[in-house]
């Protein structure tokens, strides 16, 4: 899993490098990727790093979660119909220092 808002913000240059060549080489290896921000907004980022489409997107302070498809990332109605409940996107647009 790789952090858009934290670890990939500022990515060192040679360790960015060595990601894309070693995904490139080893095409069985898959990554995640973790972010407050809504899927369109952290795919726009991504997209800048020149990095192999996540297969997972956990987006949303982990409110949603989208799985990789051929077209585009498919969102996991199964964990946003078990998070609906939980006010977890209510309490985070209201104060987001909890």
């Amino acid at each position: 899993m790789l952090d858009l808002d934290a670890s990939l913000a500022h990515p060192d240059a040679g360790g960015l490098a060595e990601l894309r060549r070693r995904l490139q080489a080893e095409p069985q290896l898959g990554i995640g990727v973790t972010s407050g921000r809504a899927i369109r907004a952290a795919r726009q980022r991504f997209a800048e790093l020149h990095l192999p489409e996540p297969r997972l997107w956990i987006t949303q302070a982990g409110t949603e979660i989208h799985i990789r498809s051929p077209q585009r990332p498919l969102p996991d109605h199964h964990w946003q119909r078990s998070n609906r409940g939980c006010g977890c996107r209510t309490r985070l647009s209201r104060d987001p220092s909890r």
